[in-house]
């Protein structure tokens, strides 16, 4: 019965698909470039980024909200993580997440992410050097989510997200909606997942109407090999954006006495940012679980590299 569940949930995601993102152009047409709010889609998390961004299979805990809000399920009392992204050509990212156990019965999450663009100078047809005046941009998403574990085995969660972008001085919002699914599968520790981001209405910028990213997920992870001591867990997401082609995430994770970890991903049919690694630590003091994560993801010798680290507390 619980498997069915799970099936279900997939099915009814990917059966909308269509109607969501396919549109007769006439002539082959990837769809890149034709939705907006595309900072929602950069990656937050250390880990997950060090994986390949191969996160729904594994990803547990305040952080997951920006990867299926049902993974928040797992927090058995309170748990905090700041995030910390320098993007590409000096954009900063910052966010932020809190999970929250009421009475074992359902977890609530706070999700908040910032992007902002470093000050440029305008430049027109007629002043192609630049006319003096300073503009700025910047996005903002601001998320509640709520979360249940069903069965020991089905966790359920949806997040509801006020996201705004500031152009200068035009500005859009607009709000949008997240839903995931999480299956432990009892065979081996093979855990199994689904989830749809950013179900929203269309917006209008400017003279321009922009459809939301919307992208459909199905993720599994599996411990390849597992003791007290070792383990090494493979991860694989294949994901459908709904402006851009199918891709598939790979990652793995070897853990030292659940303490120390090593990650390594690979990201297929990615135009640019394919590979990534990273490590991690796990340590307790004084009641409290701390965690620090570090990621490094690769864009080519013309845009560099990526750099995010994240930091996280259980209480």
């Amino acid at each position: 019965m619980k498997g069915k569940i799970i099936i279900t949930i997939s099915l009814l995601i990917f059966s909308s698909m269509p109607g969501y993102s396919q549109f007769d152009y006439g002539f082959d047409f990837t769809k890149a470039g034709t939705a907006g709010l595309q900072f929602l889609k950069i990656g937050v998390g250390a880990k997950e980024s060090a994986m390949g961004e191969a996160a729904l299979g594994d990803t547990r805990g305040a952080n997951a909200i920006f990867w299926n809000p049902a993974g928040i399920a797992a927090v058995s009392g309170k748990e905090v993580t700041f995030s910390q992204v320098g993007w590409l050509l000096g954009v900063d990212i910052s966010a932020m997440a809190i999970a929250l156990n009421i009475k074992n019965y359902l977890v609530f999450g706070i999700s908040a992410i910032y992007l902002g663009l470093p000050e440029f100078e305008e430049t027109t047809v007629l002043a192609q050097d630049g006319t003096g005046r300073m503009v700025s941009a910047s996005d903002f998403a601001i998320g509640l989510a709520v979360a249940k574990n069903f069965t020991d085995k089905l966790a359920m969660g949806g997040q509801i997200r006020y996201v705004r972008e500031q152009l200068d001085q035009d500005a859009f919002d607009n709000v949008l909606v997240d839903i995931g699914a999480r299956y432990f599968t009892g065979y081996r520790h093979l855990n199994l997942s689904v989830c749809a981001q950013h179900f929203g209405p269309d917006i209008r910028m400017l003279r321009d109407r922009f459809r939301m990213p919307l992208i459909f997920k199905i993720g599994m992870a599996d411990d390849l090999f597992y003791t007290e001591s070792h383990k090494l867990m493979l991860a694989i997401d294949l994901l459908h954006p709904t402006d851009n082609i199918e891709r598939v995430n790979c990652g793995l994770e070897y853990g030292l006495f659940q303490k120390a970890f090593i990650r390594a991903g690979y990201r297929i049919n990615s135009d640019i940012g394919d590979w990534s690694f990273g490590v991690g630590l796990r340590q307790k003091l004084i009641g409290v679980d701390g965690a620090i994560d570090y990621g490094y993801s690769d864009y080519g010798e013309i845009l560099g590299g990526v750099n995010r680290i994240t930091m996280s507390l259980q209480f």
